[in-house]
């Protein structure tokens, strides 16, 4: 699957599972989740064959995983699972588990590409 895919597919994850919506809702005005909310919602509105996509895209996969390291990530997982589900949170998970290997496989980035075509999930 190219990386435009997958970042498109990362996008509609994102959208459906309300992300930038919940983190917003449990952040109570701190600027961290503040801050990933607005990352995810410049990601999600970047067309996904532009140039710009790879720039967010990384960006927001950094974010996400310093936020996945700490203790907030908790609360927003449980937020998510009262507000939208588990199922859209587990979509949303698993996509942006498969943009950040698209981004770190992606062929020009320095490492050899071992990438094979994924179904969609």
């Amino acid at each position: 699957m190219s990386l435009t895919i997958d970042i498109s597919m990362a996008q509609i994850a994102l959208i459906t599972a309300g992300t930038s919506s919940v983190l917003r809702r449990v952040s109570e005005g701190e600027a961290p989740l503040s801050e990933l909310a607005d990352r995810v919602d410049r990601f999600v509105a970047t067309p996904a064959d532009s140039a710009e996509a790879r720039t967010c895209a990384a960006d927001l996969v950094d974010a996400w995983r310093v936020f996945l390291a700490s203790p907030r990530a908790r609360r927003f997982l449980l937020a998510h699972d009262e507000r939208r589900g588990i199922a859209k949170q587990e979509q949303a998970v698993r996509r942006m588990r498969r943009l950040e290997l698209a981004l770190h496989e992606e062929p020009g980035n320095g490492k050899p590409s071992t990438r094979k075509a994924h179904s969609a999930a």
